[in-house]
Formats: structure tokens, sequence, C-alpha cells
């Protein structure tokens, strides 16, 4: 049988290394558009904004007086502040205030930033479709911790901190955080419902068109319109650029699953938005993305089967140097992480159904068990000369078999020492 050779993007370095100068006048010219803005916002010590309160929670100080803390967004920055007035909920609405900017550096205005407030006063409600999907999906439930994470889980609204210590009792925080994962399951979905109904108008009107490309463009064009009603998390964002980048690819019979299909979709989103490059969320979803490719990689020809129950376990473990410079917190039932991810695959569109048809409290009471077992908390630590040490490592593994098998020892034996240092 003859073969179809794969193509290549960039036939020559040249245009490979034009590309790459390309993407980073992109990056440094909108890197000086918010650099601009920055000074705009820097004319006064205090800013008048309007922001949406994604995020709510109570702290107590070294007195021990009780505050409230608040995470908001607008159209130009994201920003924490807090207040000692009594506030009732008001997640998901929109306050105008007064911030008090005086000590804000760029560095902090490209990122997330806490900056002291006054005059924070509450603003008339407003009905939009991202928020009556959300009360739509939240009305199912009568519990808090359900309520929140459906509505984290469908329209990526921020998880309460007691859903964000539940979660991560389990290791699972990545299947809350909406990613390709959640992007794959969806576009399944709506490539399974639209076929029958393309195939009936194919054969009567258009049967010299090609239904994959046909319906790969429709729903990256309702997957698109899902990225804008859960606010563009930057999770999301990538898993959608690296789905659009690998439909083109695909077109041109190209690899889809190659690291320079990352390569792309991690410099472009920079390039457009310089301010994912101080998201954690998004280098946390590169880096899952990354050691699937890695593995994907060198076990290429392994059965579908040990791949299917393999790959989970090689990610959970490979991610764990990562998450723990971040998040030191370690249970022991975060290792039924790789298992949890798999059912996951089997939950998640059964949700899905249950929710569109209004039935969305029928694992309630379940759910809120499993998520309140009792767990015995420990720490482990990830340095930072160890993480440097880490990311060069995994980069060069890729180039190597045995280098990605000592690679892989060298997992083994920092999964071993966290299970060492809490025993």
């Amino acid at each position: 049988m003859q073969t179809i050779e794969k193509t290549a993007l960039f036939l020559s370095k040249k245009s490979w290394i034009f590309f790459t100068l390309g993407l980073i006048f992109i990056f440094l010219a909108n890197v000086g558009l918010e650099y601009k803005n920055f000074l705009e916002i820097k004319k006064y010590k205090n800013h008048k904004t309007t922001a949406t309160v994604i995020n709510q929670y109570e702290k107590i100080n070294k007195r021990g007086t009780k505050y409230t803390v608040l995470q908001l967004k607008n159209s130009d920055f994201s920003f924490y502040t807090s207040t000692y007035e009594d506030l009732k909920p008001i997640t998901g609405r929109d306050v105008a205030l007064t911030l008090i900017i005086s000590e804000l550096t760029f560095f902090d205005y490209l990122g997330s930033f806490y900056a002291p407030s006054f005059y924070i006063s509450l603003l008339p409600k407003k009905e939009s479709l991202r928020q009556n999907l959300i009360n739509y999906i939240e009305n199912q439930h009568s519990d808090n911790l359900t309520k929140n994470l459906f509505s984290a889980l469908f329209f990526a609204t921020m998880p309460s901190k007691d859903l964000r210590d539940k979660i991560s009792n389990f290791g699972i925080s990545h299947l809350i955080a909406l990613s390709g994962y959640h992007l794959g399951f969806l576009g399944g979905i709506i490539f399974f419902i639209l076929t029958p109904l393309y195939i009936f108008f194919q054969k009567r009107y258009f049967p010299y068109r090609n239904r994959y490309f046909d319906l790969s463009f429709i729903s990256a064009l309702i997957l698109l319109f899902y990225l804008l009603i859960t606010d563009i998390p930057p999770s999301l964002l990538r898993a959608y650029v690296m789905m659009i980048i690998a439909l083109f690819f695909a077109l041109r019979w190209m690899d889809v699953f190659s690291f320079f299909t990352l390569y792309i979709a991690v410099f472009l989103i920079i390039s457009i938005a310089p301010s994912f490059l101080l998201s954690i969320s998004f280098w946390f979803s590169v880096s899952g993305v990354f050691y699937i490719y890695l593995f994907l990689h060198h076990f290429k020809k392994m059965h579908p089967f040990l791949i299917f129950v393999f790959l989970n376990i090689f990610v959970f473990i490979a991610m764990m140097p990562i998450v723990h410079f971040i998040f030191e917190k370690f249970t022991f039932l975060q290792l039924t992480s790789p298992i949890l991810t798999v059912l996951f695959s089997i939950f998640y569109p059964i949700e899905i159904v249950l929710h569109i048809v209004g039935y969305g409290w029928l694992l309630d009471d379940f759910i809120v068990k499993f998520l309140s077992l009792e767990v015995m908390e420990y720490k482990v630590y990830s340095p930072l000369w160890f993480l440097i040490f880490y990311i060069i490592y995994s980069l060069a593994s890729i180039f190597n078999k045995k280098i990605f098998f000592s690679f892989i020892g060298l997992t083994v034996l920092f999964f071993s020492y966290a299970i060492y240092s809490v025993v």
C-alpha cells in the first residue's frame, strides 16, 4: 500500500527563523502596548475602575480580625484587594472601586497584583448569557460545594478555597481547570451530534464536500463561542489554539502530535497576550501537554491499551516536581489521581447530559461524601535548583531515548522521596 509522506510547515531553516522573529516582534509590540496602558494607569496615585468579582473569601490577620479578600478582573487586568467591611456574597457581581497603585510595578501589572482600595460600591446587577448559564447550573444543586464545583467545571468560575482544598487532596485540580481534556470531550460530543444531520444534507445537496473538514470547522466555531463564554481561561485558550493548529496541520498532512505543535501554540499565545507569560495555570497546562507528548514520542509504537494504562501514571509522576514547587501539599489520596483521571472520562460526559436535561443534582450526595473524605496532609517541597535541573533534563530527554529512560528514573526518585519524607 502506498503511504502519503507527511509535509513540513517550513521548507527551510530560514523560514523557521523568520517565523520565530515575527512572533518575537508581535510579542514586543504587545508588551509595548501593555506598558503604554500601564503608564496611563500610573498617571495618578489612585485609579478608579470597575471590575467583576471572580472570587471572595475571608481571612484573619495577626490581630485576630476578620477581613474579606476579593479577586477581581476587568478588561485590562486582574487584581486582588481587601476590605474590613462586612460584605455579603458578591461573586459574579460588578463593583466600582478606587485602587491605591503608587507601589504598582509593570511586572506586577502584567500578572495578578494586590492593591489596597477604598470606596467599594456594588453596581446594578447585569444579565448576561454567561451568568444565566451559570445560574442554570447552580440552581440544580442545593449544596454550595457542588454549585461551585460544576460552575467551575463547565464555565471556569473560580473554585472556592474549600473546593480547592478538597480536590487538591485527590490531586485532581487539573480535572477542574478547563483544558484540552474537556475541549476534546466537548468537540467529540458536538461532532457526534452534528454528523447524522450533516450526512442527511450532504447526500442531497453537496456530496462533493469533505465531511470531516466541514464538521471540524463547525465544531471549532462552536468551541470558540464556548471559549468566550468561559471568559478565556489560560489553560482552555492553550488547548483551543493547539486544536486549531492541529486542524491546520491535519489538512496539510503534517504530524499533529508533535512538540512543534506545542511550540507554535505557546509562542503564538504569549506573543498575542504577554500576560500569559506570568500565568501559573497556563504553564501547568503547557507542562502537562509536554509530558503527554514526551511519552507518546518515545512510546508511539506501544499498544494503545498500554498507552491508556501508563500515560496518566507517567504524567502524574512527571508533573510532581513542578507542582510541588508551587504547592507543598501532599496526601496519599493523591496517588489515586491517575485512576480518577481515567474515571473522569466517564463522569464528565454523564454530568454534561444530566445538567443539560436539568438533573445535575443526581450524583450530588455521592460527590459531597467523596470529596469530604478525611485525609492526613503533609508537605513536600521541590527546591528551585532542582526544578531548573528537572526542566532542562525534561527537554534533553526529547532527543535521546537513553536520557528519557534516565529521566523516568529521576521522576521515580522524586516520587520515592515524596513518599519517604512523609512516612
